[in-house]
């Protein structure tokens, strides 16, 4: 089977000591969990890394392969002009996936941007992944529905399955970012019981209900990673699995969970 590991992972910046600093020291819990993300991808002998990020740069309408000749991580954008790092892009995969993946639920469009979004750069950094490892990045599409997402993600998987490489599939994105006066979002009173009734949705692998959330709740709690939620339950929808919450916490207003998935 090629599809070897999977998990959810958060993506802020803050995550990163050139940026973060000391509000690292408030995201204790979460750095303990992306160490034991990176060490199980390790004992994993993963050939590829095909990440799910929020934050498409082009186009909300569809998904968007990422397909250039390298991928650049930097982090100008939130001061960091120091921090910059080259991967390399699997693209054996990317093309098997433009001539694998049935398209017809939710279109597809590549793009050739070499800098890749931060939502994607930042698992990359923290988990260390060596510039040598092939990276596929996906970005879903924010406009389509959740379950159309999902039947989409059955479809990645059936491309995905046929692939011989080990893989190892990382959602990335935070859930509300809502949860104190001072977040990002502002507070918003259904903040905290939205992100226990996700995570509590996963431990069940209750993906049915999952799928319901409406768009109104999502706006509502400013949660970002919801669509790659969604393709990540349609991924795993044919595959036996036990979901492990590694932790939750939300110093910050911002809802950070790590969560893996034991194929």
């Amino acid at each position: 089977m090629p599809l070897v590991y999977a998990a959810i992972l958060p993506h802020t910046p803050l995550l990163l000591p050139t940026i973060g600093k000391d509000k690292r020291e408030e995201m204790s819990q979460t750095l303990a969990s992306l160490a034991t993300i990176k060490q199980h991808i390790e004992e994993h002998s993963i050939d590829t890394i095909v990440i799910l990020a929020p934050h498409a740069p082009h186009n909300d309408n569809a998904f968007q392969l990422h397909h250039s000749m390298t991928y650049t991580a930097s982090f100008e954008e939130f001061g960091d002009i120091a921090t910059k790092k080259t991967y390399k892009p699997n693209h054996t995969l990317i093309d098997y996936l433009k001539h694998h993946f049935d398209g017809s639920i939710i279109p597809w469009i590549y793009h050739s941007d070499e800098r890749i979004e931060y939502a994607a750069s930042v698992p990359l950094i923290t988990l260390g992944i060596g510039s040598g490892l092939p990276i596929v990045i996906i970005y879903p599409p924010i406009s389509a529905s959740l379950s159309d997402l999902a039947r989409a993600g059955a479809g990645l998987y059936d491309a995905l399955a046929s692939h011989p490489k080990r893989i190892a599939l990382l959602s990335s994105g935070d859930l509300s970012h809502a949860l104190s006066e001072d977040a990002p979002g502002g507070y918003h009173k259904d903040a905290k019981k939205f992100d226990k009734r996700v995570i509590s949705m996963f431990e069940k692998k209750d993906s049915a209900k999952l799928l319901k959330t409406t768009h109104e709740m999502i706006d509502n709690v400013k949660v970002c990673s919801m669509p790659t939620i969604a393709v990540l339950s349609g991924i795993l929808k044919n595959l036996s699995y036990e979901p492990k919450m590694l932790s939750y916490e939300a110093p910050l207003g911002v809802g950070h969970l790590i969560m893996e998935y034991i194929l």
